[in-house]
């Protein structure tokens, strides 16, 4: 599965963290391709939740304009995550 990486195409971010969400996000990613394969779809397998900080707030911190463009800012992301949910709270950005 290759990653969409044209900024023009705004593809749709799956993202996950940990081994066995990866996995599952790789399936859905995987269906929905061969369901819709009009649609892009990225997936972003997190390996440090703390990247998804911004980079004032965390010496790990993504810039903007990095974390823009894996996650595009135009595009809703799905992120999968088994684990503590206030990570997904505090660990993500807004648009």
């Amino acid at each position: 599965m290759g990653l969409e990486t044209t900024p023009a195409s705004s593809p749709t971010s799956c993202s996950a963290a940990r081994r066995l969400p990866t996995l599952e996000t790789l399936a859905a990613a995987a269906i929905l391709r061969g369901h819709l394969p009009e649609l892009k779809v990225r997936v972003v397998n997190v390996v440090d939740l703390m990247r998804l900080q911004p980079a004032s707030e965390h010496p790990h911190g993504l810039s903007d304009k990095v974390y823009d463009s894996l996650f595009t800012g135009r595009q809703a992301v799905v992120f999968a995550y088994h684990g503590y949910p206030w990570l997904n709270s505090t660990g993500s950005r807004t648009a």
